[in-house]
């Protein structure tokens, strides 16, 4: 991402090929990145993750956005 701060969550594509889904911070922006032209599949430990990765990163666009 733009300000090198990015996680990752290992997925699967409908081919069963091993992708990632990208969370970052873009200017104060939560950004996701998803594997291109595809549908990313999760297993439930994978979408929990994600929520985290989400939660964290909108933690970190408020607190700068206060400082």
């Amino acid at each position: 991402m733009a300000d090198g701060t990015e996680w990752s969550v290992g997925c699967e594509d409908v081919s069963g090929r091993s992708r990632l889904v990208v969370v970052g911070v873009v200017d104060r922006r939560v950004a996701l990145r998803t594997p291109p032209g595809e549908i990313a599949i999760m297993t439930w430990t994978a979408t929990e993750e994600l929520r985290r990765l989400l939660a964290f990163a909108v933690a970190r666009v408020l607190h700068n956005e206060t400082t």
